[in-house]
């Protein structure tokens, strides 16, 4: 008991607890250091929620943009096809009324056939004498009459369809390059992305990507600043006829024989042609060529001089707005057949005048406005994301643990009050596989091969979001 009374005088009772200070001070720095490690570890998920943001809005928007190219691009492709259809139509129109007359001068073709053994024209000739037999039997005019209706149907109908589907789309192709010139589009898509992340956010589109979507696409029509700005598409949908509407003709050749005849030849000939962008005539010519002997000149036997003896012809047309004149080839019709040619285009037709009003000449379209072939094409949508400061879900600001008075060694407020990020997608055009001919297709507002992707924000994007942050550089 003496030894324990001893122990225990060691360590008087007025001594216990002064550790306990101490440790409350330890214990308050360590909660503040937990707090301040929660609060900073909230901010950083802050900003990386608007970053992730950012980067969703700006995606999303250049997902709509290129949408809008492609959607462009098709309607090109639909004015074209709807192009060629009235095309089709007058072709349609110039074959049957050649036709028409062709059964109507069905023994002059069988006289020269027969005359000058010409291969080939002997089954056409059965066609057109069969075809003239069945018209008289009928009554002599059933062919006209059926013509006719064809011709009306074709007319009041199909063009004027065609004609009022190129109106439209190409009304809703320049509604759609305002719209996403403009950018309101796209912001008001991004800003709704953004704020599916977090509601307290909102962003606005950089002037500088304002400026390049304007730019990026043109018009190219009749009242172009350079002039007439419609060859392109012209161009493109001279090269796009069918076989039918390009050239519609063939060649079958009688022997030469000395002394007698040579180069003799039936010759049809007929196609489709665009004259000055708006009007498009339609020509079918059927001829005999032929030189025969003797002709005499000076008492001296010698060949003729080449004879093109008509036996059908027919033209029709249909013009636009304000058509120039003009001729074609119409399928080498001017070229090998040229006095039966003229004498079609004499008797044309507008097709105008029996109720095809709706067209109005090759329509107006929308292109990339820099057609340089080396140029890269391509364009960028940034995006400035941002939320207040006081919206922030952390312990930074309420309670406010910022720290004060002598260890104030840094401001722990966010530049211009608020948690911000900067975001740019870029639309560009890529075929998605290799054409089958190897060569590299340009950019256009003909295919519909637009796509867009995330890049790295530019010099002067970075320099708009200073201004927006007390003039303090964007960390990204």
């Amino acid at each position: 008991m003496t030894t324990s009374v001893m122990q225990a005088s060691k360590y008087p009772r007025t001594r216990r607890g002064q550790v306990l200070p101490l440790g409350l001070v330890f214990l308050v720095i360590c909660c503040a250091s937990l707090l301040f490690m929660f609060s900073a570890g909230k901010v950083v998920d802050e900003k990386l929620t608007v970053t992730n943001a950012a980067d969703a809005a700006a995606y999303s928007a250049g997902i709509a943009h290129a949408r809008a190219l492609n959607y462009e691009a098709y309607v090109n492709r639909a004015i074209i096809a709807n192009e060629l259809a009235i095309a089709q139509a007058i072709s349609m129109v110039s074959w049957l009324r050649y036709f028409e007359q062709g059964v109507y001068n069905v023994g002059t073709l069988d006289a020269l056939v027969v005359q000058h053994l010409i291969v080939g024209g002997i089954p056409i000739a059965a066609v057109l004498s069969g075809t003239a037999y069945l018209d008289a039997w009928t009554g002599g005019s059933a062919l006209s009459d059926i013509i006719e209706i064809i011709e009306y149907i074709n007319a009041l109908g199909i063009m004027n369809i065609h004609a009022g589907a190129i109106l439209a789309l190409r009304a809703s192709q320049l509604a759609t390059d305002v719209a996403f010139s403009s950018g309101i589009p796209q912001t008001d898509l991004a800003r709704e992305v953004a704020r599916r992340s977090d509601a307290s956010l909102d962003l606005e589109l950089v002037p500088t990507s304002i400026v390049g979507l304007a730019g990026f696409t043109s018009t190219y029509g009749r009242a172009s600043s350079g002039g007439d700005a419609r060859g392109r598409l012209a161009d493109t949908v001279m090269r796009s006829r069918d076989e039918f509407t390009a050239s519609r003709g063939f060649t079958h050749l009688g022997p030469n024989i000395p002394f007698v005849q040579r180069n003799v030849s039936l010759r049809k000939r007929g196609g489709t042609d665009l004259i000055n962008f708006d009007e498009w005539q339609a020509v079918d010519t059927l001829a005999v060529h032929r030189q025969v002997w003797p002709c005499f000149r000076k008492g001296i036997p010698r060949w003729c001089d080449a004879e093109e003896i008509p036996i059908a012809g027919a033209a029709r047309s249909e013009t636009g707005a304000d058509p120039s004149g003009g001729s074609g080839s119409y399928g080498r019709s001017s070229e090998d057949n040229p006095n039966t040619t003229s004498s079609a285009l004499s008797s044309n037709e507008d097709m105008r005048s029996l109720g095809a009003v709706l067209w109005q000449g090759i329509s107006d379209n929308q292109d990339v406005a820099n057609l340089d072939p080396a140029r890269d094409q391509r364009v960028g949508l940034s995006f400035f994301v941002w939320k207040p400061e006081n919206t922030s879900r952390s312990a930074g600001r309420n309670p406010n643990v910022q720290p004060t008075g002598e260890l104030a060694v840094f401001n722990a407020a966010a530049p211009g009050n608020r948690i911000a990020s900067l975001a740019r997608a870029e639309v560009f055009f890529m075929r998605p596989e290799v054409r089958p001919d190897g060569r590299r297709e340009l950019a256009s507002l003909y295919s519909p091969y637009w796509q867009s992707r995330l890049v790295a924000p530019t010099a002067a994007d970075r320099l708009y979001a200073a201004t927006r942050q007390n003039g303090l550089a964007l960390g990204l």
